[in-house]
């Protein structure tokens, strides 16, 4: 997908001040639709009708501002007509060439590929686990009642069959039932 820039103060430019508010929306639609072809601002004649009211290619060319708007645009210099179509002055000035886009590409699909080599087919964010694996698998208790959820996680620590503590760590769950325990 290509893009085209389009200045900040097009709105002040004598050119688009000189034409009609018809012409100026001609004049835009058929610009990212010139962008979109990658052609370097030239867009065909057969393409118009797209872009004029009522976007019916039968209505469109009997509309009658339509060749209007097309002199408009041709008359202020926003449009140069050429033989198969028309082409927008100074696209290139401001905007990358299909070459260019390209060449980009390409680069940048190298670019992936030695990624890829790099780290594999994935990127982090498609690989990494979305929702962590809870800390006790057994234990699935919604967030909402979170008494409930800690007097699960006791009860449950408290059930546990004893172990050597030497050789694991300690669990909090442990203590706590070890001190309910030794409650008088």
């Amino acid at each position: 997908m290509a893009w085209a820039k389009i200045d900040d103060r097009l709105y002040a430019h004598p050119k688009i001040l000189r034409v009609s508010l018809g012409a100026r929306g001609l004049w835009l639609t058929a610009f990212s639709y010139a962008a979109g072809l990658e052609r370097d601002g030239w867009f065909p004649f057969a393409a118009l009708p797209l872009f004029l009211p009522g976007n019916a290619v039968s209505n469109a060319l009997s509309s009658p501002n339509a060749d209007a708007y097309v002199n408009e645009l041709l008359s202020e210099g926003l449009w140069i007509r050429v033989e198969d179509g028309y082409r927008f002055h100074d696209f290139l000035r401001y905007n990358r060439s299909s070459k260019e886009l390209k060449r980009q590409r390409k680069h940048g699909a190298k670019r992936l590929q030695a990624y890829r080599k790099r780290h594999g087919k994935g990127n982090a964010v498609t690989n990494a686990l979305v929702t962590p694996t809870p800390a006790r698998p057994g234990l699935n208790i919604k967030k909402k009642n979170s008494g409930a959820r800690a007097r699960a996680f006791f009860m449950d620590a408290a059930r546990a069959p004893e172990r050597d503590r030497t050789s694991s760590p300690v669990r909090l769950g442990d203590v706590l039932a070890a001190m309910r325990k030794a409650a008088p």
